[in-house]
């Protein structure tokens, strides 16, 4: 089923906010900390309407209950191809690598050992040297649990929104990604909440007054609140990323009626949105690195070097899809969803 023109937009615009996040991993542009603070406060919103999107494509109308009803087990078994053999294949892929770089690149996140960081990779899981994957591993348990659970609140929804508030609010380990688990899964059913009152949620947010009305709002907690600790407390991160969600989605609709090539450029992000988020990690730690050996980002630096990480973070794993993983059937199909290529007049013939 292709995916609504609204919904593909806004992944387009959350992609290019988590590529924007990725370029620091941990380090600061001397001279502009600001950049510094803002990425924080990126990191309280991008993911949790990241999740959102994800609720509201997977419980499109009557998806779950034909899933619980007629084929559990080959749904469960093609997420767990399509989400968790990614998230098994670039952890290690990316732990191996910097172990192996270290030695010629800057790297950032380096583990001890490999086995130190294969621990860290599945079970001390804050101190993950793959960090970045942790969304696909999440994002497999909401796709295989939904199902089973969906059915009893399909017609109670507040009840499984209170759950999930329960769920958020609980302590909770920092092994196996509980913790994520646990912290955005709301997000995830408001997503599906929108779907099921798809009609009367995209009225809401396509009215001019309270769109303005959310985004001064949003403005000010993101600029006045101090970002420790207040933002970074569960409840802080739990407002601004429920207020991101008819903002982000808002503008993106807007974008799309209102201008041509701004949307047509995040409509493209948001097509490839799943194969920037695998490798864009990767391809910024390998540029990151590489511009380390002749420059740094210090100072007026900051002005090609971030632009530099960003357009790489986008350009490269795209290019990865179209000029070869595209052409590998396993992966097209199973991993980045595909449809097969059309065959040629002269393969017809």
């Amino acid at each position: 089923m292709q995916e609504k023109t609204d919904i593909n937009l806004a992944k387009g615009l959350c992609i290019l906010l988590v590529v924007t996040g990725h370029t620091l991993a941990g380090g600061v542009s001397v001279g502009n900390e600001w950049f510094t603070d803002a990425v924080h406060r990126l990191y309280l919103f991008h993911m949790p309407f990241f999740m959102f999107l994800s609720g509201f494509l997977y419980f499109r109308p009557g998806r779950v209950e034909d899933i619980r009803k007629n084929h559990y087990w080959s749904h469960a078994r093609k997420q767990a191809v399509r989400l968790l053999l990614p998230f098994f294949a670039l952890g290690l892929i990316v732990m191996l690598g910097k172990l192996v770089m270290q030695h010629f690149l800057h790297v950032d996140n380096i583990p001890e050992s490999f086995l130190s960081g294969l621990i860290k990779l599945v079970w001390e899981t804050d101190h993950s040297p793959s960090m970045f994957v942790w969304y696909i591993y999440v994002l497999f348990f909401y796709t295989v649990l939904s199902p089973l659970i969906y059915p009893y609140f399909k017609d109670k929804f507040s009840y499984w929104i209170g759950l999930a508030l329960i769920v958020y609010f609980l302590p909770y380990g920092h092994h196996l990604y509980l913790d994520r688990i646990a912290q955005y899964f709301i997000f995830f059913v408001i997503g599906g909440l929108a779907r099921k009152y798809e009609s009367e949620y995209c009225q809401a947010i396509d009215q001019k007054n309270l769109l303005w009305l959310l985004i001064l709002a949003f403005l000010a907690i993101l600029y006045f609140v101090p970002l420790k600790p207040e933002l970074r407390s569960p409840l802080g991160m739990l407002v601004v990323g429920l207020l991101s969600i008819p903002i982000l989605h808002g503008l993106s609709r807007r974008i799309l009626m209102a201008t041509k090539a701004p949307a047509k450029l995040f409509l493209i992000l948001g097509s490839y949105s799943y194969i920037i988020y695998l490798f864009n990690v990767m391809t910024i730690g390998v540029i990151k690195g590489v511009l380390f050996k002749f420059t740094t980002w210090d100072g007026l630096h900051f002005w090609y070097f971030i632009p530099a990480l960003i357009v790489g973070g986008i350009a490269l794993p795209i290019l990865s899809e179209v000029l070869v993983l595209r052409h590998i059937p396993f992966i097209r199909k199973h991993i980045l969803g595909r449809p097969d290529p059309k065959p040629s007049v002269e393969a017809k013939i």
